[in-house]
């Protein structure tokens, strides 16, 4: 919809009728009208609105054809607001952190592939396939939680007992024996000693 005389009047302000970018020499549509004081609220908000898919499509070109000014502009910006900067960066790492954390308590909470068990704060996660891994769980915490959730997709809970059992056993002997097998060996051995451990108990009690 194009925006006429009628609705829009020169900015006293910028004393031209088309400043322009010093960078680009573009007409600067930001600066170039106000809206006339006389329209109702309505047609302002309904000018304003066309106005702003212009303003945005102005931004989106002026930034990419001044991306390196930009980019000089905001690190002088950020050398001149370190601290604030810095504060608002901890702040932002928190809460990235808290939010990935609860996404992978939740994935802990379904417990040790070997025994079952969830014990909060000593749950691991490995890797079925070490070619895969593109990153360790506890750093992606503070990431996008698409990374998170992928890298989840790609790794096992364990316990941390049975995650020290599994490594050395694939050091030691098992490392030719594939990884599905070698889980449903520990979970054999597993059901085996808790079987045995309840037999000797029920014995104690006779």
């Amino acid at each position: 919809m194009p925006l006429t005389s009628e609705f829009w009047y020169f900015s006293s302000r910028t004393g031209a009728a088309n400043p322009s970018c010093k960078e680009c020499h573009k007409a600067d549509m930001r600066r170039r009208y106000h809206a006339d004081p006389a329209l109702s609220r309505k047609r302002k908000r309904e000018l304003r609105q066309v106005r702003g898919d212009e303003i945005r499509q102005y931004e989106h070109d002026h930034r990419a054809i001044n991306r390196e000014h930009y980019k000089a502009y905001q690190r002088e910006w950020r050398k001149r607001h370190l601290e604030k900067y810095r504060r608002q960066d901890a702040e932002r790492n928190k809460k990235s952190y808290r939010r990935g954390r609860k996404t992978l308590d939740a994935w802990y909470a379904n417990g040790c592939v070997v025994c079952g068990c969830y014990i909060k704060g000593a749950m691991h996660a490995h890797h079925r396939d070490p070619m895969e891994k593109d990153d360790c769980v506890s750093q992606l915490c503070c990431r996008r939680g698409d990374a998170l959730r992928a890298e989840l997709g790609k790794c096992d809970q364990f316990c941390a007992n049975h995650h020290c059992a599994l490594h050395h056993r694939m050091r030691n002997g098992d490392n030719d024996v594939p990884y599905d097998e070698l889980i449903l060996r520990m979970r054999a051995e597993w059901r085996d000693y808790i079987f045995e451990q309840a037999e000797r108990a029920a014995l104690r009690i006779a």
